[in-house]
């Protein structure tokens, strides 16, 4: 029986080898390159891979020759062959995996798998069950297995050859061969095939198939290239993985070997460092002793100058505005005045320079109007101008109407610029002041003039410290040579930069250029008191109208005005406290027409005074024998009997460091020298009238029975306010320049074996341990900082707080204007947990969130923390009561139709059904003896209903809990839009 083939089944079938070849050719490289269980791994799938395209060849031949009969094939045995095929493939790629190929290898690996292909080859004819049995031609038969093993030992020294070289390199190397070991195998195949000789009355004993050959051999080659794909695809993603791999690692390798060269040279660095770290130690303890001595003496300094310097200015400023002088002597006193300021001004620039060239210049950052701030400070100098007969022009951009800067070091930057102007620019020239935006991050701020200008070779002189562009005996404009060198170190201080631009003949134009800052979210921070500085600015703005109005009339007319404290009834009485006698009795001068003075020469005998004679107001020097203003201040708020007594400090120390000091004691307000007669009044009418508000605020409580909740509440809250607030910045500062003390003992056992240091270190095992724990404690240290300035901020948080709960009970006694933000529900419900979250820890009690609503309303936020603070409070404490061995309490935010819904649930003890009407009356309470008043949930419900909202309760009776809900209104969103993301470390 003669049989046929289909020439495109034969075609697929040797498709299917090549293609099959080059799979084991990649696979080959793959296994090689991969080691222990990877290559494993790649050995087991790529002889499955291997095996299965073999096999595929194979079948797909058979499916390729067709007989006059029905043909079928026993799926037992051609499984069998498959299985051959892929042992084979395995033992190929065992075989090439070696790191040596020898010939005899070759061969014997050859023959094996020869012999293995053939007998795959010949099971799968076997699979046909044909009776009679086929017939095979001893010759082909035996051609066809030479071919197979032929095949098999140059497919073995291909794949051996090209395993090792990378794809980019081999692919079309690797194409040639898969298409030489393709065409081996199909020439061993269909050799076979020719061997085989069919009787004439053959019959297939197999079930016969129901698929054409057509479509099984397309299904066999599609699901055979389907897997061959996907190897291949692994394949490739294998080796560029592998590839990165090895160049990360000869990356990693090179920066191996550089990081010892580097630990060495270092090691070498860091004995050469200890060798010479006694001579750092002394060389340190000198520059802080001479550092401290510095700072000491410019202290002393300050105070030695200013004083008299008030004693200066103020007699010669009342002399000035008090009567009509002869014409002679209001020409002197204008000409001592003039200079006794222009000395004043002197002085403050050395002591500013002396601090930014220590680096004690401490920002505080503000929003600051420009569009508003520059002309103002530019008109007090147009009389200057005006003198000289020169323009003074100005031009500020609307886009500056909001910059966050440091409002108190630009003035002075700003000034000094305008100063060398005005200085320099002659009779009949112009100035010209610009600021405008140079992008959305930068503003720049220039000062031009028609002066000189300035020589090439002297512009990189004018920012360098006590540097002069003119420095001769016959120079006609004075100075220091410090004002620029001040303005530079201040501007770069704010993260900016300054320059200049001139020509001689053709003037100058000096430029500062600043971030305009609007990238942040910022808060206006006040290193001192929120609260206090508040009513500090408003002190300022009268201080500023009184100025105003007593240099239009004289001293007699403004102490019968409105201004003056005179009144039917007695006057304030004032203690005054100063060791200068000269000084004292000026103070006496000017209070005397408005209060009774008491004085006292040092605060030791202030202190004795104060507790024989009651007194409204003490006015303090600091710099003082016995004891100090700093040391009375501390005594009077310390003191139950006089803490409610209002302190001024005045003081010879300018700038934030003397607030700071004066006002971490518990100062109400500070004075610098020189003073004016004008600020001291005004100073002292403002204190005695806060004092007066808040003893009206007192009695009015008394009246309606609440007098011991106001006034303590008024009168804790501001001492905590002055205290706390002040203590935490105290403690920031001190943080940030604390030093390691704790290394003092590492110093030590240094010191001890400074003679055998780098035998200590390689010798001794102290000495080996050495480094790792000085590492170690430094890391351990700088944890340690991080957590208490991260406690420093939540105390400051807790401060500012208070400042907005005193201001909210203010204004039960002097209602005002309510001050809206918008702020997000989830927000304001996380600040609050912050606030109260140690409490809770402290008692056990777990805290669950779930902030569904991140909705901004638009509300006071210091009465709504309040309100959530006294819920929160409240849950703790029925929590903590609560017999129950899982203490908890859950707080949400949700929207309920239009308005934000913020809840607070507890599983305390519950409220009785009988209470719930009555819970937010005043002075209504269910807490224990001392520990309620009734007038927490009173006052919340109340700002509630201030605030358009309300707040409810629901309770299913004693020991089932309870929950508090405050509904608020949304808010709308305004055209600049509002971010209502939660913020939940964020304290509002």
């Amino acid at each position: 029986m003669t049989g046929s083939y289909d020439f495109w089944l034969v075609a697929l079938s040797c498709v299917v080898a090549v293609i099959a070849s080059y799979v084991a050719l990649d696979l080959a490289s793959r296994v090689s390159a991969s080691s222990n269980r990877v290559a494993m791994c790649w050995l087991l799938g790529g002889s499955l891979s291997m095996g299965t395209g073999i096999w595929s060849m194979h079948f797909i031949g058979m499916l390729a020759f067709r007989l006059p009969i029905p043909m079928g094939y026993d799926v037992s045995i051609t499984l069998l062959s498959m299985l051959i095929a892929v042992l084979v493939s395995g033992f190929a790629l065992f075989t090439i995996n070696r790191k040596t190929l020898t010939v005899r290898r070759l061969l014997m690996s050859g023959l094996v798998m020869g012999v293995g292909i053939a007998s795959m080859h010949y099971t799968g004819m076997a699979a046909m069950r044909m009776s009679p049995s086929i017939q095979y031609d001893p010759t082909l038969f035996l051609l066809s297995v030479v071919i197979a093993i032929a095949a098999s030992v140059a497919a073995l020294w291909i794949t051996f050859r090209l395993r090792s070289e990378s794809i980019v390199n081999v692919i079309s190397k690797r194409i040639g061969s898969a298409m030489v070991m393709g065409v081996a195998i199909a020439g061993m195949h269909y050799t076979g095939m020719a061997a085989a000789k069919f009787a004439a009355d053959s019959i297939c004993l197999g079930n016969p198939q129901q698929m054409s050959n057509l479509w099984m051999a397309a299904t066999v080659a599609g699901c055979t290239m389907l897997f061959l794909t996907a190897t291949m695809l692994i394949s490739v993603f294998d080796s560029r993985l592998a590839s990165s791999t090895a160049k990360l690692a000869a990356s990693l390798q090179n920066a191996n070997e550089l990081l010892q060269n580097e630990v060495g040279e270092r090691r070498r660095a860091e004995q050469a460092l200890q060798r010479s770290n006694g001579e750092l130690r002394q060389t340190k303890t000198a520059a802080e002793a001479a550092n401290q001595a510095k700072s000491e003496f410019l202290a002393n300094v300050s105070h030695e100058l200013r004083t008299p310097l008030t004693l200066i200015l103020a007699p010669i400023e009342q002399l000035l505005v008090s009567e009509q002088p002869p014409f002679g002597w209001r020409t002197q006193l204008e000409r001592v005045q003039r200079n006794a300021l222009l000395l004043f001004n002197r002085v403050n620039d050395i002591l500013d320079f002396s601090k930014a060239e220590a680096g004690k210049v401490e920002l505080c950052w503000e929003l600051v109007n420009l569009v508003e701030s520059v002309p103002g400070w530019a008109g007090d100098a147009i009389p200057v101008a005006e003198g000289k007969d020169c323009s003074l022009t100005w031009r500020v951009d609307p886009a500056l109407a909001e910059v966050y800067l440091d409002r108190r070091q630009f003035e002075k930057i700003f000034l000094n610029l305008l100063s060398n102007a005005l200085k320099f620019t002659p009779a009949g020239g112009s100035i010209r002041i610009e600021a405008m935006p140079l992008d959305d991050r930068w503003f720049e701020l220039a000062v031009s003039d028609s002066g000189a200008g300035i020589p090439a070779d002297k512009l990189p002189l004018l920012f360098k410290r006590f540097q002069q562009v003119d420095t001769s005996a016959t120079r006609q404009v004075g100075g220091t040579g410090i004002g620029l060198a001040l303005t530079k170190e201040v501007t770069e201080l704010m993260g900016g930069s300054v320059g200049v631009e001139s020509e001689p003949g053709q003037g100058s134009r000096f430029f500062v250029r600043l971030p305009r800052g609007l990238e942040r979210i910022v808060t206006i921070k006040d290193e001192s008191a929120s609260g206090l500085e508040r009513a500090r600015s408003a002190t300022e703005a009268m201080l500023r109208r009184i100025r105003f109005e007593e240099g239009s009339r004289d001293t007699r007319a403004t102490a019968a005005g409105s201004g003056s404290l005179r009144a039917a009834g007695p006057l304030p009485r004032v203690l005054v406290a100063d060791d200068n006698a000269d000084m004292l009795a000026y103070m006496v001068e000017l209070l005397q027409d408005e209060c009774d003075v008491v004085t006292a020469a040092d605060g030791q005998q202030a202190w004795t005074l104060l507790q024989r004679h009651p007194v409204d107001i003490v006015v303090s020097d600091v710099m003082m024998p016995e004891l100090d203003g700093l040391g009375l201040t501390a005594q009077i708020k310390a003191s139950p009997r006089f803490s409610h007594v209002p302190v001024i400090l005045v003081t010879a120390r300018g700038g934030k460091e003397a607030s700071v000091c004066g006002l971490e004691v518990g100062a109400d307000d500070y004075i610098a020298k020189p003073f004016s007669p004008a600020e001291l009044k005004a100073r002292v009418r403002a204190a005695l009238r806060m004092g007066q508000a808040q003893t009206q605020l007192r009695e009015k409580s008394r009246e309606a029975g609440m007098a011991i909740i106001a006034t303590g509440i008024l009168h804790n809250l501001g001492n905590i306010l002055n205290g706390v607030t002040v203590s935490s910045t105290v403690i920031q500062e001190r943080l940030r320049r604390s030093k390691i003390s704790k290394l003092e003992k590492v110093a030590e056992l240094l010191a001890e074996h400074a003679d055998d240091l780098p035998d200590f270190i390689a010798n001794d095992s102290r000495g080996q341990l050495l480094p790792k724990f000085i590492a170690e404690l430094s890391g351990h240290l700088q944890a340690e900082q991080a957590a208490l300035l991260k406690e420093a901020d939540t105390l400051r948080a807790c401060c500012e707080h208070v400042a907005g709960v005193l201001s909210t009970q203010q204004n039960f006694a002097r209602p005002r204007a309510e001050l809206r933000e918008l702020v997000s529900a989830s927000t304001l419900m996380e600040t609050a947990l912050k606030l109260s979250l140690s409490a809770f820890e402290m008692h056990g009690i777990a805290i669950e969130r779930d902030y569904a609503c991140c909705a901004a309303v638009s509300v006071d936020h210091h009465k709504v923390l309040q309100i959530l603070l006294n819920l929160l409070s409240n849950a703790r404490h029925a929590v903590r009561d609560a017999a129950r061995a899982e203490k908890r309490v859950w707080v949400r935010t949700a929207f309920a139709g239009d308005r934000v819904r913020l809840e607070i649930s507890d599983n305390g003890v519950g409220i009785p059904h009988e209470n719930l009407p009555f819970l937010f009356n005043q002075g209504f309470t269910t807490k224990k003896k001392d520990e309620g008043h009734g007038f927490g949930l009173h006052s919340s419900a109340n700002w509630a209903k201030d605030l358009g909202g309300t707040l409810t309760c629901q309770s299913e009776g004693a020991g089932r809990g309870a929950t508090f809900c405050l509904e608020l209104a949304v808010a709308a969103v305004n055209e600049q839009g509002v971010d209502t993301e939660p913020a939940a470390a964020t304290v509002v």
